[in-house]
């Protein structure tokens, strides 16, 4: 009896799932304010007085590791305190991608124990019921403006790119595509927080969503697009987030080229920039793009030539090989090292040649993010040493100058210790009628040293 008494002491330790005749708390939904927040909320069975309740929540995503769980302490209704809630303000978070799967659920500590609610799942999307829904092929299409046959197209146009993709770098996605279609770019942007006004697609590696404004008039680059976005879906999928990291001139480049030939625009833009010498290095297209939308369509078609350069001259199986050894955990440097024998450098070099552009010296090293500064430099003036200030940087925008209404009052400058004994000394031997004289350039030397320093 007491072995089995032992036994069974551990389960008796776990926290239960609340029954719902009997549970301290009940559920009592969400509130969802798209994009900025959703408020999550419960009730207090009668003649409960928990010691503690935690809203337990998260979301649906790839991570590198176990599967991250927010806490959150829920705060009572004045009103009525056996009503709970918590908001999650996406301005302060940053805002996840329209159709991503927040889950949560309450935990509850009684004093005599703590219970578990069932865990819950809600989209995060505006309007969730005017949405439909074509899911086949591993594709999950999501639309709400423009006609059955309109959508069927894209969902066919998702399906041949994933194919043409998993063939070009090796990797085939690890779970059904969500891909959310909305009336236009203007929809899609204002369904994110701090989109660029640029933007028509955004993909969410991570979270394996895409979004993307397509109206039927535009079928035809809602098509490209599609192709485009799904491009990082894949990439992102292999190179993160226990992987490498992918550069954004190969991840953007590899977008491009799988959609074909660059359009007759941007190869213009291109050329011009080529002519003008203003295209970039590898290494500076390794971040995210300008926001100026002439600067980010050079990028982008800079980013297409140099990755048609490597497939062109070294063939995809090496452009495969490269991604592999990213997936691995390789750097960018590293990997183009083992797989094409040069880095980004080398690179450069190489397509500047190709496409005609000037050549430029290998670029040096990247100085680490946070620089140490550089000394003050003592110049000797007179017998005082006055550091030389550091020039600042030019802001942005002028500065206001605010003139306050009285002059400060400044401390007067300490003088050298040896200084009164060397005017003592003076009065002694030359007599009270040059003591004055002494005194009046020593009155001058501090109004110098005063003025100098003012001016730093």
């Amino acid at each position: 009896m007491r072995l089995l008494l032992l036994l069974l002491l551990p389960l008796l330790l776990i926290p239960l799932p609340l029954q719902s005749q009997d549970a301290p708390i009940s559920d009592r939904g969400v509130e969802i304010n798209f994009p900025e927040l959703i408020t999550f909320r419960a009730q207090l069975a009668p003649g409960v007085t928990p010691e503690q309740v935690t809203l337990e929540y998260g979301v649906l995503r790839r991570t590198c590791g176990d599967e991250v769980i927010a806490l959150a302490v829920p705060q009572p209704d004045p009103e009525n305190p056996s009503n709970v809630a918590w908001t999650w303000d996406m301005n302060a978070s940053g805002s996840l991608p329209p159709g991503a799967t927040i889950w949560y659920r309450w935990r509850v500590d009684t004093g005599e124990g703590t219970a578990v609610s069932d865990t819950v799942e809600v989209r995060w999307l505006a309007d969730a019921d005017q949405w439909r829904q074509i899911s086949r092929s591993g594709v999950n299409l999501y639309w709400y403006a423009g006609e059955q046959a309109f959508a069927e197209d894209l969902h066919a146009t998702a399906v041949r790119a994933v194919s043409q993709l998993t063939g070009l770098i090796g990797v085939q996605p690890d779970r059904p595509i969500d891909l959310f279609i909305y009336a236009d770019s203007e929809a899609m942007q204002a369904a994110l927080l701090g989109a660029p006004g640029w933007a028509g697609g955004v993909a969410f590696p991570d979270y394996n969503i895409t979004i993307i404004g397509i109206s039927p008039e535009i079928i035809e680059w809602g098509r490209s697009t599609i192709t485009h976005e799904l491009t990082h879906l894949l990439i992102g999928q292999l190179g993160g987030p226990c992987g490498g990291l992918v550069p954004t001139w190969l991840n953007e480049g590899i977008a491009v080229y799988n959609e074909g030939d660059l359009d007759p625009r941007s190869e213009i833009l291109l050329r011009e920039a080529i002519t003008a010498d203003t295209v970039l290095g590898a290494r500076a297209l390794s971040g995210a793009f300008s926001a100026h939308a002439e600067r980010a369509g050079i990028a982008y078609a800079q980013s297409y030539s140099m990755v048609r350069y490597l497939i062109d001259t070294f063939g995809r199986d090496r452009l495969l090989a490269l991604f592999t050894a990213i997936s691995n955990g390789s750097t960018i440097d590293a990997a183009m090292v083992q797989i094409y024998g040069f880095d980004q450098n080398g690179l450069d070099v190489r397509w500047r040649a190709a496409v005609g552009a000037s050549e430029r010296p290998p670029l040096i090293p990247q100085p680490t993010v946070v620089a140490t500064i550089a000394p003050l430099e003592a110049v000797a003036i007179g017998r005082m040493p006055v550091p030389t200030v550091l020039p600042t940087a030019v802001p942005t925008t002028p500065a206001v100058a605010v003139v306050p209404e009285t002059q400060p009052i400044t401390a007067p400058v300490a003088a050298p210790p040896f200084l009164p004994l060397l005017i003592a000394v003076i009065v002694f031997l030359i007599g009270s009628g040059l003591s004055g004289y002494a005194g009046w350039q020593l009155a001058a030397s501090y109004r110098t040293e005063h003025s100098l320093r003012g001016r730093k």
